[in-house]
């Protein structure tokens, strides 16, 4: 699951409403495998290349770190998807889990 199914197509999240939804793109960074985002390189809040995430549409958001063996699960309840304080709350949480290391 966490193998790029994609080839060289890049993935990344995209707010919209109402639904959440993956856009492919040829600039982003990520590639998605079954189930997963898998990120290329060590993120703003501590999460290693080769860590998975996803994100539903009311803000709920999980992340699987097999290097650190770190993982992480943020959920709310709030629309519209990508909310800004949300987002905010959940890259908080992420930088304190690693900042624990």
């Amino acid at each position: 699951m966490g193998t790029n199914q994609i080839g060289d197509l890049k993935s990344r999240l995209a707010g919209g409403q109402p639904v959440c939804r993956t856009r492919l793109t040829s600039g982003a960074a990520n590639s998605s495998g079954l189930g997963f985002l898998l990120n290329p390189m060590t993120t703003p809040e501590g999460r290693a290349p080769g860590s998975m995430m996803w994100a539903g549409l009311a803000n709920t958001y999980y992340w699987i770190d097999p290097a650190t063996q770190v993982a992480g699960v943020f959920a709310t309840q709030v629309l519209p998807f990508f909310d800004g304080p949300s987002l905010e709350a959940f890259r908080a949480v992420e930088r304190a889990a690693y900042s624990s290391l």
